[in-house]
């Protein structure tokens, strides 16, 4: 089961990064780091937590 959250902790994780300006200058690393899709790893073995704590472990 994959929490239904996945797709908000990737989009969240990875805006995080950009707003904060750690993949400036770096467009293979920002692309490696968007299709690793740290929330939906986060999310196969954690289907039942809440949104903010799958954002902190996609983190």
């Amino acid at each position: 089961m994959l929490n239904r959250h996945a797709e908000q902790a990737d989009r969240e994780s990875f805006g995080w990064m950009a707003q904060h300006r750690l993949l400036d200058g770096l467009p293979e690393r920002a692309e490696r780091l968007r299709g690793q899709r740290s929330g939906a790893l986060a999310a196969r073995t954690n289907p039942a937590v809440g949104a903010e704590m799958l954002r902190l472990l996609a983190d």
